[in-house]
């Protein structure tokens, strides 16, 4: 497995405070991520966060690894602009490139 400096680690968060939505914007941005990846992308499925419920707000994320490039951060913006129209209000996707915590 590789770490940075030799890779990028490329971490979404999906919160909010239905829990029924924020797994379905995981699982449908997860669907989209893995029909438009290329092979430099590792892409993991979404689960929870490690402290997945912080005051009423459900947390999840996905993980991916690879090189982030102009290919990787079209397919990322694809994807997010693809499930921008489908998510709830309630529902927040935040990416985070090479992040200081996995949290």
């Amino acid at each position: 497995m590789n770490y940075p400096p030799f890779c990028d680690i490329i971490l979404v968060r999906i919160h909010g405070s239905s829990l029924e939505k924020v797994k379905e914007i995981s699982q449908e941005l997860y669907r989209l991520l893995i029909k438009y990846r290329n092979n430099n992308l590792l892409i993991y499925k979404p689960i929870p966060s490690p402290i997945d419920k912080i005051q009423n707000v459900y947390r999840w994320r996905i993980v991916i690894k690879g090189r982030l490039n102009k290919n990787a951060v079209d397919i990322i913006n694809k994807v997010l602009n693809d499930v921008q129209n489908k998510r709830d209000k309630n529902v927040s996707i935040v990416v985070d490139s090479n992040p200081s915590n996995m949290m």
